[in-house]
């Protein structure tokens, strides 16, 4: 009895002593990257190496859809200042792989860096323009995205207008790391309203949901990175953009405006507007599917934040006719992007369909057969509730 107890502690002890992490990677062997940046290949470009692609499944993808993948991760040397790295050493390395799918491509680079890349702490995916304009190939590298379990949901997706690949190019003035940068950008959103910030899983979720999604768009400019404008993806492909303007009042017809201020004219006094907070419902008006019938109705609360005018306070009268004219201001605007979405792209970008899904299921029950068809000619008018709380300022 005394002998099976001790070999059952020597078989514990020796399964303890033994367990490890086998696939372990030591913290100072890893890449980690902050940006992937996703585009085409050049046509008639592949990737050096020694594998044949006549030998591999992928071959039947042909040259001409290659990919091309650009990830950007910290100089550790140069994060922790070590001697003799000067005060101009880039803070960022990228570097590019061609290759028919990301998993290639990742390990085309580990086999030219001398450390292993880590997707744990992925910040940004940015797809260039021409890359999304190929729906098989965005269909591919979304599936590989949202099935790898190193990446994040919470990451940020954004369109470059043009190669995604020359964001790694640009070096912040005002952050040592690309995807701080990118990040410090898109929380901007707070400030001016225009942005839309686009989380990997909002994503995930409107492309598998509706099959329409709307991207914050990134343009390089001067060394410089600018988010401004909208990218609209419908069925896998991009279709076109929204204007940096028209993008406030997209921002404020799907309830994502979280502040941004407007002007309007008042009895020839100019006066600004904040909002602090925003809610929105959609209503359905009149479901016949030939006279379909919705409305967007938008509540928000704000301040005046400035005024051009020599009175020290504003009476309610007065108010009153400000809030009238922010709402008719608003109206007119949201009027104008909702008829784009409809009519120029037929994109159901503000995400009616699932709407009706979740709060009016027997409505859509209707039309959700016919919706392609419907959609563009159903009428959408937003109401708009504007309440100012606050007043600031008088200059």
């Amino acid at each position: 009895m005394v002998k099976r107890i001790l070999c059952f502690i020597m078989i514990v002890l020796l399964s303890i002593t033994n367990t490890g992490c086998w696939d372990k990677v030591e913290i100072d062997q890893r890449g980690f990257v902050g940006v992937i940046m996703i585009d085409m290949a050049p046509p008639g470009y592949e990737e050096n190496d020694e594998e044949s692609m006549r030998d591999t499944p992928d071959s039947d993808s042909g040259i001409d859809k290659m990919i091309k993948v650009t990830y950007a991760f910290p100089i550790a040397s140069a994060l922790a200042g070590e001697s003799g790295g000067g005060g101009d050493k880039p803070s960022t390395m990228s570097i590019s792989s061609v290759a028919p799918t990301m998993d290639r491509a990742s390990r085309y680079v580990d086999s030219r860096v001398s450390r292993r890349l880590f997707l744990g702490f992925t910040q940004v995916v940015i797809f260039g323009e021409d890359f999304l304009k190929n729906p098989d190939k965005v269909k591919e590298v979304i599936d590989y995205l949202r099935r790898n379990p190193e990446l994040g949901r919470s990451m940020r997706v954004l369109v470059s207008k043009g190669e995604a690949s020359k964001v790694a190019e640009v070096e912040p003035k005002d952050e040592k790391l690309l995807s701080v940068h990118i990040r410090g950008v898109l929380n901007n959103e707070t400030s001016n309203g225009r942005i839309l910030d686009m989380t990997f899983n909002e994503f995930i979720v409107s492309l598998l949901g509706t099959g329409c999604v709307v991207l914050p768009k990134l343009v390089v400019k001067d060394d410089e990175i600018k988010i401004a404008g909208l990218g609209l993806i419908k069925d896998y492909k991009l279709i076109g953009y929204l204007p940096e303007y028209d993008s406030l009042y997209f921002n404020t017809l799907v309830g994502k405006r979280k502040s941004g201020s407007i002007d309007v004219d008042v009895d020839g006094i100019k006066v600004n507007y904040v909002i602090r907070n925003l809610s929105k419902k959609i209503k359905v008006l009149n479901d016949d599917p030939s006279n379909f019938e919705i409305s967007i109705n938008i509540r928000t609360e704000g301040a005046l934040l400035s005024g051009e005018t020599e009175r020290e306070f504003y009476d309610d009268e007065f108010i009153s006719k400000i809030e009238q004219e922010l709402n008719k201001e608003d109206e007119e605007n949201c009027k104008f992007v909702i008829n784009k979405l409809q009519k120029e792209f037929n994109i159901d970008a503000l995400n009616i369909s699932d709407s009706l899904r979740k709060y009016y299921p027997d409505t859509w029950e209707k039309v959700k057969d016919r919706w392609e068809i419907i959609y563009p000619n159903i009428k959408i008018i937003p109401v708009f509730e504007n309440k100012v709380r606050r007043i600031g300022t008088v200059k």
